[in-house]
């Protein structure tokens, strides 16, 4: 499906749906996989406007609730504005599509070599927030990396593969993935706590301050899943050290310091059990196995990116090679071993 390409006549018609007036500068955002985004000042304020162009209703719907009960908890979420039908998505357009505003949050994204303890421990935090404060909340929805989910993407890109439709030389990064993902599926995490996460809790859906975060954004992938899910999704981005020095491919390590500020940060509003100490090392691993999975589906497969950039599948390939060589060692240390499950 074609990008909005909104034009200012255009986004003066959509703010006229919330009595927004008059319109003085606006300007693209990146594009999210399932939306465009713009930024728009209207009397001096700042919004953004997301055009909404691959999102079932009932999903719109979960999003609204989903931000709406968190905003009772004072988290930094988006806040949706209400259209002149007391709506908060309103349908714009013949193809179906359907926009809506938020609150700037204002803040910036923080550079992956700004990554301070500071910031994992905040994200951490707010992670340790979410889950308590969704506890109460009724509405759930699959997640779409589920080991289903990802069973079936895997599927598709072998049978991709046999029809030449991807080249040969992805052969053994597939079975390499279908190995890991076996080995994955034969995991009991029957008893891990499970309930509403975000869901890609990586370092660009974050904005920051001098205070501190005050914007989280990204929620339309959240869904029910593992808590600890979770957190393997946000350490493998925020704890991932990229080289300056690449040979041939990416490079890089997952910072032992890093991880520790943000297990802290979640530990400090919601302790980990043992089942969850146990997984964790695997759980990291099925996070890069999902990224390689992503990255191979809309970067060779479709031909589509979910970013800005380009998808490259060994980005995730070399957090496996770490995890696979201990990077996760030091954490057992004895005089630490945060990892060692407690009695």
């Amino acid at each position: 499906m074609e990008r909005a390409g909104l034009d200012r006549e255009q986004i003066r018609s959509i703010l006229s749906l919330y009595h927004l007036d008059p319109l003085e500068d606006f300007g693209g955002l990146a594009d999210g996989e399932h939306n465009s985004s713009y930024w728009v000042r209207v009397a001096g304020r700042k919004y953004v406007l997301r055009v909404i162009e691959r999102t079932r209703v009932d999903d719109l719907v979960y999003e609204k609730e989903l931000l709406l009960h968190l905003g009772r908890y004072d988290l930094p979420v988006p806040r949706l504005l209400r259209n002149v039908a007391r709506g908060t998505f309103t349908p714009w357009a013949a193809r179906g599509r359907f926009v809506s505003l938020f609150e700037h949050s204002g803040g910036r994204p923080v550079g992956v070599f700004e990554i301070r303890a500071r910031h994992l421990r905040s994200v951490g935090r707010f992670l340790g927030h979410l889950h308590l404060a969704t506890t109460g909340f009724l509405r759930s929805r699959e997640c779409s990396t589920s080991l289903w989910h990802l069973g079936e993407r895997l599927v598709r890109l072998e049978g991709a593969l046999k029809k030449r439709r991807l080249p040969r030389r992805l052969g053994p990064t597939l079975e390499r993935l279908r190995g890991e993902l076996d080995r994955q599926l034969a995991l009991d995490r029957e008893g891990l706590p499970q309930g509403t996460i975000h869901g890609s809790m990586g370092v660009r859906n974050t904005r920051w301050q001098s205070s501190g975060l005050v914007g989280v954004l990204g929620f339309e992938t959240s869904a029910r899943d593992r808590y600890l899910w979770e957190l393997a999704v946000a350490l493998s981005d925020w704890c991932w050290q990229p080289s300056t020095r690449q040979r041939g491919g990416p490079a890089g390590r997952f910072s032992v310091p890093r991880i520790r500020a943000l297990l802290d940060g979640y530990g400090a509003i919601r302790p980990l059990i043992a089942e969850e100490w146990v997984l964790f090392g695997d759980e990291l691993k099925l996070a890069a196995v999902a990224q390689a999975i992503a990255a191979l589906s809309e970067g060779e497969l479709l031909r589509i990116s979910s970013g800005p950039a380009y998808r490259d599948h060994r980005h995730a390939l070399v957090r496996l090679d770490a995890l696979e060589q201990g990077a996760l060692l030091p954490l057992y240390a004895p005089a630490r071993n945060p990892l060692k499950a407690p009695k």
